[in-house]
């Protein structure tokens, strides 16, 4: 209708208007961009002296995706230091597009392709991709579905990487496979990992041994985050001992791990005696009232932050008396 037809003229207009500048950055996002709205901002997709994009949150289908490929690919494309493509509904055809982008660019250090609606065809593609990248810093490929094959391709590029700092594989479909590949790969490259998420990745305790010998004592780690994935109390103990190494960890998360009062609490006795930790996400789990209260007493005594509770399923066994006793004394002696 005549308002979309008025808006993509505005676009247009805007675009064509900063064509002749040397813009180093051009962010779209948050507008309802499709395949109509990259072609109205084709004068400034390409501008030879842009480093940093941004398509976030534009409604990208994989035809729109490989439109934009295609611009940025037949005028020369301009030297990308950062891009973000986010919550787009790419797909594989939009993943195997941007792919291509990221092949011709390989002084990358920031790339995001997160929420994409991309299946392990796409993911693949990506993963790929990223081989082409030199000296790459931070990487968010959550929200889509890796898959085994995707999964173990991210594997193989991240081996590479030795100036990865940040990396986001929330709701990747990676699973204990694809997470144990990615663990000897980061292991291999001894990249200065400070933030690292595998939240929802149906990852089990089985996966939770080789990430507690990846973890140990890698003190560049700042934040941590497992969340929605069924760890378990068991697999949290495997945990501790490496996270009790982790002189700089500030955060970590455990949210919905169907972690129980007594895994919960041998994990808090950890964290307070790290001098830089801060803050512990623990909601969601199976921590019965009389753990909650411990743990909250624990973290006051010590000033750290603890976060919600609230979520907490306490209709369950009460495991807690299984770690107290061993523990007990040398808590008083901590207090004091």
């Amino acid at each position: 209708g005549r308002p979309e037809e008025e808006a993509l003229r505005t676009l247009k207009v805007v675009c064509d208007g900063l064509s002749t500048y040397p813009l180093i950055e051009i962010n779209l996002s948050d507008n309802a961009l499709g395949n109509k709205g990259i072609n109205s901002c084709i004068n400034v997709l390409t501008i030879k002296t842009i480093k940093r994009l941004y398509l976030c949150n534009n409604g990208l289908s994989a035809e729109a995706s490989a439109n934009l490929a295609d611009i940025l690919l037949t005028s020369g494309c301009p030297p990308l230091t950062h891009l973000h493509f986010y919550n787009n509904m790419a797909g594989n055809g939009g993943a195997i597009a941007i792919a291509k982008v990221v092949n011709i660019n390989p002084n990358i250090i920031d790339f995001r392709f997160s929420a994409t609606r991309s299946g392990d065809e796409g993911c693949t593609a990506i993963a790929n991709a990223l081989n082409s990248l030199l000296d790459l810093e931070r990487l968010d490929l959550s929200d889509n579905n890796f898959g085994s094959e995707g999964a173990l391709a991210l594997a193989n590029s991240i081996k590479n990487h030795t100036k990865l700092s940040y990396l986001n594989l929330r709701d990747a479909g990676i699973e204990d496979e694809g997470v144990e590949a990615l663990i000897d790969s980061l292991t291999e490259s001894n990249a200065p990992i400070k933030y690292l998420d595998l939240s929802g990745n149906d990852l089990s305790q089985d996966s939770m041994v080789i990430v507690s010998k990846y973890l140990t004592n890698k003190i560049t780690i700042e934040e941590l985050a497992f969340d929605d994935n069924e760890i378990e109390s068991d697999g949290l103990k495997y945990l501790i001992s490496s996270i009790a190494t982790l002189t700089n960890l500030k955060t970590i998360s455990f949210n919905s791990c169907e972690i129980t009062a007594s895994g919960a609490y041998l994990l808090a006795k950890t964290l307070v005696s790290l001098p830089s930790f801060q803050l512990l996400k623990i909601d969601g789990n199976m921590i019965v009232d009389r753990g909650i209260d411990k743990i909250t007493k624990l973290f006051k005594t010590f000033n750290k932050q603890l976060g919600d509770l609230d979520d907490n399923e306490i209709d369950v066994d009460d495991d807690l008396d299984e770690v107290l006793e061993d523990n007990e004394e040398e808590d008083d002696e901590l207090s004091n």
